[in-house]
This record gives C-alpha cells, sequence and structure tokens, in this order.
C-alpha cells in the first residue's frame, strides 16, 4: 500500500510481473510522474521498479536498498 490516507495505491503481489532495482534522477520529493512511470519518492536517487499487470505505466518505488528489496519481491514472485 501506497499513499497518505485520501491518496493511495494498492497492489497484490500476484499482479506484479517484474522487479527490478534502477537509478533516476532526483525531481524533489513525493509523487512524481515520469516518462512511462509514477515515481514514490523521500530521498535519493535509486528505486526498485515495478510492473504492475494491466498498468501501462511502471511504478517506482524510492528506496536506499534496491538490489535487496528486488531480490525479496522477486523471492515472494517466484513462490507465488
Amino acid at each position: 500500500y501506497f499513499g497518505i490516507g485520501l491518496i493511495g495505491w494498492k497492489y497484490k503481489l500476484s499482479n506484479i510481473e517484474y522487479c527490478k532495482p534502477i537509478s533516476y534522477l532526483p525531481l524533489g520529493w513525493g509523487i512524481r510522474l515520469r516518462p512511462g512511470a509514477i515515481l514514490f519518492n523521500v530521498s535519493g536517487t535509486k528505486a526498485i521498479e515495478l510492473s504492475v499487470k494491466g498498468k501501462i505505466m511502471k511504478v517506482w518505488i524510492g528506496t536506499d536498498e534496491p538490489e535487496e528489496l528486488s531480490v525479496f519481491i522477486n523471492s515472494k514472485l517466484l513462490k507465488d
């Protein structure tokens, strides 16, 4: 679940096609629209990219440890 009450998104693990670590140019904090993606960012220049079934835009989630988070999510995807 991402968001703060009034605005939020939920994605089921079964709807995630893949997850991979990425780097990007920072444009500030918060929710940002990027070409082909929506970014949830609090700091830094690293994130994970999620491809969600039925969605055109990718989801980028800012994190300080994208490699570790990507490995964890992908391990959960393989179990489904």
